[in-house]
């Protein structure tokens, strides 16, 4: 069997499956996306090997606009916990700490929930509570981390092989 050109822009792809179980939905204990948020929000960021002091910024991103959405104080431990009486729009945010450091994740219906992680090993360390679809995107992220090595090696032995090529299909 002959291999195809594996184009680079396809390591994106293994991301689709979670965004559509984002978009259907799937954000813990049977709530929906669609669903309004009753309660308080209470949101416990944490990056082992951040200093305390500071504050830590919950930044949201829409197209190429980055904002700011809310602050907290970085206690020991490099916790912040953001709390709201109105729930934040759902999407796609960054847990940004004085240091620079920072996690990505999704903002859907369930807004109780605490993410920790460690400061070098963001991905690799990451524990989730009380969110089972940021369990997810965490789980898809170290999947990808650990398959990317394969993908760039395919890649790169594909650079030389001309579309006259036979192994090229």
């Amino acid at each position: 069997r002959t291999l195809k050109r594996f184009p680079s822009y396809l390591t994106h792809f293994l991301v689709l499956p979670l965004v559509g179980l984002f978009a259907c939905g799937a954000s813990g204990e049977g709530a929906s996306t669609t669903e309004a948020f009753t309660g308080d929000v209470e949101l416990e960021m944490s990056m082992r090997g951040v200093p305390a002091g500071g504050k830590a910024y919950l930044i949201g991103v829409y197209t190429e606009t980055r904002f700011r959405v809310d602050s907290a104080e970085v206690i020991d431990g490099g916790k912040a916990v953001f709390e709201s009486k109105d729930p934040y729009p759902y999407g796609f945010y960054f847990a940004y700490f004085p240091d620079g450091s920072s996690f990505q994740f999704l903002m859907d219906g369930d807004q109780e929930f605490s993410m920790s992680t460690t400061k070098g090993d963001v991905v690799g360390s990451m524990q989730v509570s009380g969110n089972q679809s940021k369990e997810w995107l965490y789980e898809t992220l170290r999947f990808e981390a650990g398959i990317k090595p394969l993908i760039t090696e395919a890649n790169n032995a594909l650079q030389g092989v001309q579309s006259s090529d036979k192994n090229y299909a």
